[in-house]
């Protein structure tokens, strides 16, 4: 009993974490991950794509000289968006990389040495 509880429980919050209204008296059904379900347009998913093709459209007409153009707008928009470091920030991560880099080298060091050590005694 315990464990239906806590189910309508989970369920009701994450209805409520969705927006549903738990007041409105309508039913909702939550599709579970890996689901067999078919989108709105009631046909499979892969037959949508089918279907559609290419786009025509902008994109459709470009030669590969505007595409080329088109990705480059983007990559500099993307790299408008980016949050660059400040030089104590970065020199601080740079020293963290140096030092971590510097540890798994020792690290893999002493290994190889044993492993020598080893195949040193086993065949001799």
């Amino acid at each position: 009993m315990r464990a239906y509880v806590l189910k309508c429980t989970a369920v009701r919050l994450n209805r409520a974490r969705h927006g549903h209204d738990p007041d409105s008296g309508e039913d909702v059904v939550t599709e579970a991950l890996g689901s067999t379900a078919t989108p709105e347009s009631g046909r499979p998913e892969d037959e949508v794509a089918t279907k559609k093709g290419r786009r025509g459209g902008k994109r459709g007409k470009k030669g590969p000289l505007g595409r080329l153009a088109l990705f480059y707008r983007q990559v500099v928009a993307e790299l408008r968006k980016v949050v660059w470091p400040s030089k104590s920030q970065l020199s601080t991560y740079t020293t963290v990389v140096i030092v971590f880099v510097v540890i798994v080298i020792g690290l893999v060091t002493v290994i190889d040495y044993g492993f020598e050590q080893a195949v040193k005694y086993v065949f001799g």
